[in-house]
């Protein structure tokens, strides 16, 4: 992605909004014209003088999948065609445009300022960036006694939220597929016979084991145990590059199975997992029992611990003398 490409998207402009319809309107009243005569219709246009951001407004369709360029040629993408076209037979976009947009692009950007969401238009204004608030205020997007507002947010926060969930599942997927894949490399490595029916996801077949990956504990975890012997792994995975501060969640149960038999118990850490390229870095392994120390306690029968959070140096903590931290594609 170019530099300038990168900066219209992340920076949207009542401006560019308005450029942006234009182009669909030239590029439907057009079908497949070509990208430069689009542009000059659009400038040559007496629409707010012909001084709109429309090379600006071109790369923000792209992006957002309003408008799709093949062979030179412009055209209104499917969902254009069939959510947002028929929504205004006007020059410029109405509300219902500029809220179609915004609902896009505000679910692809994932500002960090959604997370602050409140119904009271003076706090969430507060949390959010000046050049945020002109294109919210252009769409009439802070009257919440509006029920369409009301309700636009409401479907924005949803679809936030779920996006956020699918994404945590892919890389929580991702990493135990690099630890599965990673086991069945080290039993190779070992000269295990018949390696690959020692190590399983068992996740995928109940979430209710409190671990995730089996396997056993071949050459490098034998010590006095035997090599067959199973080990129980939890893999942790991150999309952050940050091993010096890495954040993962433990629940009770996880570490209920973790007590059965700690020494047998391990959580195999990956950062900088990219869901779209299939990579990671890792594992970096750590033991239960060298964070027995750092589990919360009960207080009383009407405080009990439920999840915990742990910030820990992956470099401090990790088996690191034998492991290779290397990207992996399961």
């Amino acid at each position: 992605m170019s530099e300038k490409t990168s900066e219209v998207k992340k920076n949207i402009t009542p401006g560019r909004l308005t450029a942006l319809w234009k182009l669909i309107t030239v590029s439907k009243t057009h079908n497949d014209i070509n990208v430069g005569d689009a542009l000059d219709i659009c400038k040559a246009s007496a629409m707010r003088g012909g001084i709109l951001p429309y090379q600006d407004a071109l790369i923000l369709g792209v992006e957002y999948g309003f408008l799709e360029i093949n062979s030179s040629k412009l055209t209104i993408t499917v969902f254009t065609q069939n959510y947002i076209i028929n929504k205004c037979k006007q020059d410029e976009p109405n509300l219902d445009i500029l809220r179609c947009f915004l609902s896009i692009i505000i679910i692809k950007i994932r500002p960090r300022w959604l997370a602050f969401f409140h119904t009271n238009p003076d706090i969430f204004r507060s949390a959010i960036p000046l050049k945020w608030i002109e294109v919210l205020d252009n769409a009439d997007l802070f009257n919440f006694y509006d029920k369409e507002v009301f309700n636009w947010w409401k479907d924005i926060y949803i679809k936030h939220k779920e996006e956020s969930d699918t994404k945590k599942k892919q890389i929580g997927d991702l990493g135990e597929e690099f630890t599965c894949y990673f086991e069945k490399e080290r039993l190779h490595i070992d000269g295990i016979k018949d390696h690959d029916t020692y190590v399983r996801i068992v996740s995928r077949i109940s979430d209710e084991l409190g671990f995730d990956v089996i396997s056993i504990r071949g050459r490098f975890f034998k010590r006095v145990n035997k090599i067959l012997e199973n080990i129980r792994i939890d893999a942790k995975s991150s999309s952050t590059s940050n091993e010096k501060f890495f954040v993962f969640y433990l629940t009770r149960n996880e570490w209920s199975k973790a007590e059965e038999d700690i020494n047998s118990y391990f959580f195999y850490c990956w950062v900088d997992v990219n869901f779209n390229n299939k990579s990671g870095k890792g594992p970096y392994i750590l033991k239960a029992e060298s964070i027995k120390n750092l589990i919360p306690t009960d207080n009383s029968e009407m405080c009990q611990w439920n999840k915990c959070k742990f910030i820990i140096d992956l470099n401090k903590h990790s088996i690191i003398d034998h492991v290779n931290q290397r990207t992996n594609s399961a």
